[in-house]
């Protein structure tokens, strides 16, 4: 237990972590360091036994930098793993060990440094461990981050800790976060992203937008608003609202009522309602070309059934709306004024059922 507490002790308070990029270069080529994994350690005692071979001597390479014979995050040593074992086990609380984390008291540098990275997956242990996200949640994370950052920098540095996989799905969660968390972020995460390349299809990955049901879901209204700052950025058609419905069709159940329903709630927003107008042509387009009816559409999954929806409601419209142009594409010009007077549910079931006669 004594050496365990000294091996704690040394993690916490003497040098939890150093950075990847360790800007102090070794005075020697040469540069000798203790691989605590060939330590034999005595229970009945607080001696340690080095053999020969724990001695490792590293050179520089051609560019200046150590290379290491470690599998994973560069600079990871047995010791933060026993360590971060034992916090774990104690159910330390995260806060608590970032703000002992040495390299960041010395330099404040959160991109590329070990320490932080391994802060991180320790979160990410400690969320899977507790049953998820909500006893370490997002906001506390970025609220500890921005007592020492500006939003332009976390937005930085959540960018660039997507290229570690042990860490990629947390650096996700927290541009997610900023994406809601005020209007300000919004803009500096969007600024970044445009900034980084990233296109409308990979943020949509990034906000795990495929995971996730969109109706009524913010992070897909900021999505479909940024793809709009990507096409004003990249000129042109880049992504157009035909790109977006061609790209959705893959993430939605095309033939069901859920995409139309999806797309007649984006008219509730101004912005988005040209976009709305789009996707249910394109939709209405599809369903014509692949002979569906107006009847064959609203008996695919239609909860309740249509004699008992509102006229408020976003099923009613696309229905009314698809019958209608049901009815124009096939002359039906007798049934037109009948479909343009529904304004129950019953009266949109029996003109549905008129309509989609042969």
């Amino acid at each position: 237990m004594r050496l365990v507490f000294l091996l704690v002790l040394y993690l916490v308070q003497i040098s939890a972590c150093s950075s990847l990029n360790y800007a102090e270069k070794p005075k020697r080529p040469d540069h000798t360091s203790i691989d605590f994994s060939k330590l034999r350690l005595s229970p009945a005692s607080s001696n340690l036994s080095i053999q020969p071979s724990s001695l490792r001597s590293y050179k520089t390479g051609d560019e200046g930098t150590i290379k290491e014979e470690r599998v994973g995050i560069p600079g990871w040593t047995m010791l933060d793993g026993i360590a971060y074992k034992l916090f774990l086990k104690w159910e330390v609380n995260p806060a608590d060990i970032f703000q002992r984390l040495r390299s960041v008291r010395a330099s404040g540098k959160l991109d590329d440094n070990k320490g932080f990275i391994q802060w991180l997956q320790y979160v990410n242990k400690c969320r899977a461990k507790r049953g998820g996200e909500s006893w370490f949640a997002d906001y506390k994370l970025v609220e500890l981050l921005r007592k020492s950052k500006s939003d332009a920098e976390l937005v930085t540095l959540f960018q660039s800790l997507r290229r570690y996989p042990a860490v990629k799905n947390l650096a996700d969660e927290m541009q997610a976060y900023m994406i809601l968390s005020s209007k300000s972020s919004r803009k500096i995460v969007n600024r970044e992203w445009l900034k980084s390349g990233e296109s409308p299809a990979q943020v949509f990955n990034i906000l795990r937008l495929n995971k996730q049901t969109l109706s009524n879901n913010p992070l897909f209204i900021q999505w479909l608003r940024y793809t709009k700052l990507y096409r004003s950025k990249s000129g042109g058609e880049a992504f157009s609202d035909v790109d977006i419905f061609n790209f959705l069709s893959v993430e939605t159940m095309i033939r069901s009522n859920r995409f139309g329903t999806l797309a007649e709630s984006l008219k509730g927003f101004p912005d988005l309602k040209p976009l709305a107008k789009t996707l249910l042509a394109q939709l209405y387009q599809r369903w014509l070309k692949d002979g569906f009816s107006p009847l064959y559409i609203a008996n695919y999954g239609m909860e309740p059934a249509v004699s008992k929806l509102k006229n408020t409601d976003p099923r009613f419209a696309y229905l009314k709306a698809y019958t209608e142009y049901y009815v124009r594409h096939h002359e039906k010009n007798d049934l037109l004024d009948i479909v343009k007077k529904v304004t129950t549910g019953k009266e949109l079931e029996t003109a549905i059922a008129v309509a989609s006669k042969p």
